[in-house]
């Protein structure tokens, strides 16, 4: 009994493409589910390197190019870690609009 198999990239794409067909999703592609995996580990506070070699790249270059996208949760993050505003209608030099 083998113990790897090689499917090709036509077998792939054909069988992806009609399980998304009987989910009623749209195409989702072997690199569609490869760019989330590593999008998502990189969102979740993983190490550029250690996805990079999860996904077989020698540096993570690649994956802070191309995978490490940041997701809206990230900037409300960010925005977060900041002191917060005065409250409106408060006395000060400082004043902040409102839209």
């Amino acid at each position: 009994m083998p113990t790897s198999y090689v499917i090709s990239g036509r077998v792939l794409d054909a069988d992806g493409a009609a399980a998304c067909a009987r989910a009623g999703i749209s195409k989702v592609t072997p690199n569609d589910l490869r760019r989330s995996y590593a999008s998502w580990m990189k969102q979740g506070g993983e190490d550029s390197m250690v996805v990079a070699r999860l996904l077989g790249h020698s540096s993570s270059t690649m994956v802070e190019t191309v995978y490490g996208q940041l997701g809206n949760q990230n900037f409300r993050d960010a925005a977060d870690k900041l002191p917060a505003l005065p409250a409106t209608g408060t006395t000060g030099s400082t004043s902040v609009v409102h839209r």
